[in-house]
């Protein structure tokens, strides 16, 4: 079984307990967290990606890491993982998870890239005008990116509309190259 396959079925196996146990409200905000420590603290996800800890001890580092923090389902789930041997696909688990989240509740994730941190003016116009346009709730993650030089790349789920500084100069290149042939 590759990884994807293994990811997205315990993701859907728990996101359906959750829902079927009406949980799904607990146990959201928990793998906001989880997702976010694995993600952001490297020793984390070396631990969980390394096959010679032994998964006692990897089961003790997540429950003195998340105990107190989580719900018991959240916890039983980590437990499940460990036991099973699949922690190294716990990031993506969680990622899925998130993601048939925000399909079940209808959320279109928004994503802002731009040379320089959006105001708080900007970030209101583009939230505003993507929940016009969709009619859903929207989750905003804003990226900062100097490369782009200035402007920015919306994405909104899977779609994408680049009007950055960046991508204009590589149009122009492109332009200059074909008319030079």
């Amino acid at each position: 079984m590759n990884q994807s396959q293994i990811s997205v079925r315990y993701a859907k196996a728990f996101f359906h307990l959750s829902v079927e146990k009406k949980k799904l409200d607990v146990v959201i905000p928990d793998i906001h967290l989880m997702y976010s420590a694995i993600q952001d603290v490297e020793e984390l996800k070396r631990l969980l990606h390394n096959p010679l800890v032994n998964p006692s001890d990897k089961k003790n580092v997540l429950h003195a890491l998340f105990n107190t923090k989580v719900s018991p389902e959240s916890i039983q789930f980590l437990n499940l993982v460990v036991e099973h041997s699949r922690e190294a696909f716990l990031q993506d688990m969680l990622r899925n998870f998130i993601e048939m989240y925000r399909k079940h509740s209808g959320i279109k994730k928004v994503t802002v890239q731009t040379a320089h941190t959006f105001s708080q003016t900007h970030i209101s116009e583009v939230t505003k005008i993507v929940k016009e346009l969709y009619k859903t709730d929207i989750e905003f993650e804003e990226i900062v990116d100097e490369e782009l030089i200035g402007g920015f790349i919306l994405r909104i789920d899977d779609l994408q509309f680049d009007a950055s500084i960046q991508q204009q100069i590589k149009n122009i290149k492109k332009e200059m190259l074909l008319q030079a042939v």
